[in-house]
């Protein structure tokens, strides 16, 4: 049977299908679902029906003799394989599966951020469907990509605490800090350094009125 064209075609069919019935199962079991919400869950899942109805002429893949495809078929397992490595608690295919269907998707792909998107699978009980992605998305929201903004603040720290101004307080030194990091921002600030004396000025003034 698993070598029958007809059940083939169906299981495809099927995988590319159900996970679109799932996805709106778990947002109706919501128990803050508004009219609204519900009107626009079933529109988004007769738009992505639509699109798998129009895509089943391109369901089956190409021949596995294809050399283009065999090496993307290579690439693919290499990934694999050093996914596996660096964090063998994932399902790669499982998640590949998922990733597929985030790309199909218009209202994954609209989520500009991993962390908006960890909110979205958390607030639309979608956990259990996208339990590798679920994973993935909490490790990328956990865990800094780089360190050049670590080593950026040490850097600044460098400079500004010398040996000569070893005795600066905490709330002189972090504000200086933040001037140090920040400072493309600081330059788009028209008037930056004026506004900064007459803020010191009017607080000399405020400090003798007090006397």
């Amino acid at each position: 049977m698993l070598n029958d064209d007809r059940f083939i075609f169906w299981l495809r069919v099927f995988h590319s299908l159900m996970p679109h019935v799932d996805i709106l199962y778990n947002q109706l079991q919501k128990q803050t679902m508004d009219p609204v919400e519900l009107s626009k869950a079933i529109f988004r899942f007769e738009e992505n029906i639509l699109k798998e109805r129009q895509n089943i002429d391109n369901i089956f893949e190409t021949s596995q003799n294809n050399p283009t495809k065999k090496r993307r078929q290579d690439d693919t397992m290499i990934k694999k394989n050093r996914c596996k490595r660096t964090y063998p608690f994932l399902d790669v295919t499982k998640l590949k599966t998922e990733l597929q269907l985030f790309y199909k998707r218009t209202d994954f792909r609209d989520i500009n951020s991993s962390v908006h998107l960890l909110k979205f699978i958390i607030e639309n009980n979608l956990t259990l469907i996208f339990s590798e992605s679920y994973k993935l998305l909490k490790i990328i929201s956990t865990i800094p990509m780089t360190t050049a903004e670590v080593e950026r603040s040490f850097s600044s720290l460098k400079r500004i605490k010398t040996f000569l101004r070893n005795s600066m307080t905490e709330d002189r030194l972090t504000a200086l800090a933040m001037l140090s990091i920040e400072k493309r921002i600081i330059d788009n600030i028209p008037n930056f350094n004026e506004e900064v004396i007459n803020r010191f000025a009017e607080k000399k003034e405020e400090n003798r009125v007090n006397i």
